[in-house]
């Protein structure tokens, strides 16, 4: 067997009309799913020893055709897993459940909101559970809340930010703790702040660099920051920090200050930007190269290229410069995991949150920048001194959570 969900289906999704009895919204309405229907099961069923592989192949149809919303329920993920006899189970979540998985590292697929079985083609499967597609999450009201965020920072008052979910998250450096325990508690002089928004996911991605607090103290700090919203209300239910300072890889706060302000980050006209998929591709292959050696070729190296990691630049803004420098010889190592999305086309960048397992679980922040298909810019921030993490480690136990518990 390679992988089971779970025997049972809640009432409803054997009759979709009937009520829900597990405390989850019946689907109701029609959507139509478009390019799906050739992943049927007899073209997946050469994936049942791969069933991740799969998984794969059905995220890029998912992302473009399924987009569909009702109410606060989004198909985010598509998770594919087969057993021997070919039947396939997709798992339906929402956004703020998945994103818990992606911290929590929850792999045993206890959790679920929907299951339905794999018959016939998904596009026959779907099309009677899906609602008509939603606009995309408005970017002004992103970017707005965004703003928020950043006078709470420079003010070091939370009270500054509204529209915030009941079960609202604060995660700094893969941990959960009180807001007010955070570095957003403290009150910082913004030297450099960058946002991109995602309206597809409903999030944003800001980038600040700090040297001195508001008394005029110095306060080194370079801060990535996720925020996600619920794409009905635009509630924010999530904050998700990677706060670097003096003693962390490579950290320079004023290397850093110095280059951001040379580099040039700004929207990429319409036709010539790479689309979400190219950009998560790039990214992806990046981060892999720590474990899979054939991920180098992959990654869209351009030229001139330049990283900047920590406070260290491998350029010196010329036509020659390259992010290969230092890149990993050993591709045997613990992966990069728990990879956090959140990717805006308008100007190719992509910001991956996650967590470096060979350095022993580092917290860690990526973001790329893509000009017509090639990497152009890079920025990392690591929670880890001399290769050792800065918070400790902790046994990874399956069904227990190895960052927010």
């Amino acid at each position: 067997m390679v992988a089971t969900i779970g025997n049972h289906v809640p009432e409803h999704m054997h009759n979709p009309s009937s009520p829900p009895t597990d405390g989850t919204s019946a689907i109701e309405g029609q959507g139509e799913v478009q390019g799906i229907e050739k992943l049927t099961n007899s073209k997946t069923r050469q994936y049942k020893d791969d069933p991740m592989e799969a998984c794969h192949l059905l995220e890029d149809a998912f992302r473009e055709t399924l987009r569909q919303r009702w109410q606060m329920i989004t198909w985010k993920e598509c998770w594919l897993m087969a057993n021997e006899g070919g039947d396939y189970r997709v798992r339906k979540v929402t956004n703020r459940e998945q994103d818990k998985l992606y911290l929590s590292g929850d792999v045993d697929w206890l959790r679920y909101t929907m299951m339905l079985p794999w018959t016939l083609s998904v596009g026959a499967a779907l099309s009677g559970l899906l609602p008509a597609a939603l606009a995309e999450c408005d970017r002004g009201a992103l970017l707005k809340f965004a703003d928020s965020y950043v006078a709470a920072q420079e003010n070091g008052q939370v009270t500054d930010l509204e529209n915030i979910a009941d079960n609202f998250t604060y995660v700094e450096n893969n941990r959960t703790r009180e807001i007010t325990s955070g570095i957003l508690f403290n009150a910082l002089v913004i030297d450099h702040r960058r946002t991109i928004a995602d309206t597809t996911e409903c999030a944003t991605f800001t980038e600040l660099v700090v040297t001195r607090n508001a008394s005029g103290m110095p306060a080194p700090y370079v801060i990535g920051t996720q925020i996600r919203h619920s794409p009905g209300d635009l509630s924010c239910y999530l904050i998700d920090s990677i706060v670097t300072t003096e003693g962390h890889w490579l950290f320079n706060v004023t290397g850093t200050l110095y280059w951001v302000r040379r580099e040039n980050w700004g929207t990429i006209p319409e036709a010539e930007r790479d689309s979400r998929e190219t950009l998560k591709a790039a990214a992806d292959a990046y981060l892999s190269m720590w474990n899979d050696k054939s991920a180098i070729d992959a990654v869209p190296w351009g030229t001139p290229c330049a990283r900047l990691e920590g406070g260290m630049y491998t350029g010196n803004g010329g036509p020659d410069d390259s992010c290969k420098v230092g890149i990993p010889t050993n591709n045997n190592q613990a992966p990069n995991s728990h990879r956090r999305y959140v990717i805006d086309e308008t100007v190719g960048s992509i910001s991956v949150l996650c967590i470096f397992e060979h350095l022993e679980n580092a917290p860690d922040s990526h973001e790329f920048r893509l000009e017509k298909g090639k990497v152009r810019y890079i920025h990392t921030m690591t929670v880890a001194r001399n290769g050792i993490p800065i918070i400790p480690s902790r046994p990874r136990i399956r069904g227990t959570n190895p960052l927010l518990g």
